[in-house]
């Protein structure tokens, strides 16, 4: 159970990063101002419950940037939102099943590394 509570802390983290960071948008010219006004959104929730409704969000937040997003990093966001979307429709039980997939264990870190990476060159300070 310690497990699922680090991996599930890891993406909450990702997920923060993207939301935290977009106060840094403003102190770097962008070369890609609309991904990065997308991205500033990324996780931006209006619902009292707090949880999975902030995944949701996330998730929700991870496709309408990757609109605005190079190919590479479209396809990696997209990977996020899948994940993201995938676990907050599942019960406590489920998540295990979520965070031990092939697909989270070899694509998910690749993927937020691969945003954060470019959210940064372009958003970021």
């Amino acid at each position: 159970m310690s497990h699922i509570r680090v991996l599930l802390a890891a993406v909450l983290a990702a997920s923060a990063l993207a939301v935290l960071g977009g106060s840094a948008q403003a102190s770097v010219p962008s070369a890609n101002t609309k991904f990065c006004t997308a991205a500033a959104n990324i996780g931006q929730s209006t619902s009292s419950t707090k949880d999975l409704a902030q995944l949701k969000s996330a998730a929700t937040g991870f496709k309408r940037a990757a609109k605005q997003a190079p190919p590479k990093v479209k396809a990696a966001m997209l990977k996020i939102a899948k994940l993201l979307g995938g676990i907050s429709g599942s019960s406590p039980s489920d998540l295990a099943k979520a965070y031990t997939s092939r697909d989270f264990v070899q694509n998910y870190s690749k993927s937020v590394g691969v945003y954060i990476k470019y959210y940064v060159a372009n958003c970021g300070h």
